[in-house]
């Protein structure tokens, strides 16, 4: 065989797809899908938020400062969820629980608030982040159930 054929045959075999069996990691990656998908609308209401001013919507204390401080502490712990979702600690299904409910929440809230007669969020695309969160929180919480 020449050195070129031997090229040709290895690179084949590096390019075929094999299969993988995830076994049970495939619902952990699953879990991890949800997870991430809750945090981007999160993190995107968080941006819309900033043009609707929520924090006066809430009477955040220290208006745009409490809002960032708040921020700080909500976005690094969801993101420190991710990791732990991600490791598969112990901890893991704990940050999935309450990134879950926070994506359902936000859209509860905000519901509420449209039905109480406030305009803020009412442009499509604000409302597809809230239903974003709602989907996904829904999904990921849906995913922790025993089975």
């Amino acid at each position: 065989m020449t050195a070129g054929r031997a090229l040709a045959a290895s690179s084949r075999r590096a390019c075929q797809a094999a299969s993988i069996d995830y076994g049970l990691h495939g619902r952990e990656h699953d879990m991890e899908r949800w997870y991430l998908a809750t945090p981007l609308a999160l993190i995107l209401h968080q941006i819309d938020a900033v043009f609707w001013q929520e924090w006066a919507m809430f009477h955040v204390p220290g208006g745009i400062q409490g809002f960032l401080l708040f921020n700080l502490f909500a976005v690094g712990a969801v993101l420190w969820g991710y990791r732990q979702i991600v490791l598969g600690t112990s901890t893991a299904r704990s940050y999935a629980l309450a990134c879950g409910g926070l994506g359902i929440g936000t859209a509860l809230i905000h519901l509420a608030f449209a039905l109480f007669g406030r305009s803020e969020f009412h442009l499509p695309l604000s409302i597809a982040v809230l239903l974003a969160g709602f989907v996904s929180g829904g999904g990921l919480l849906l995913k922790l159930r025993p089975r």
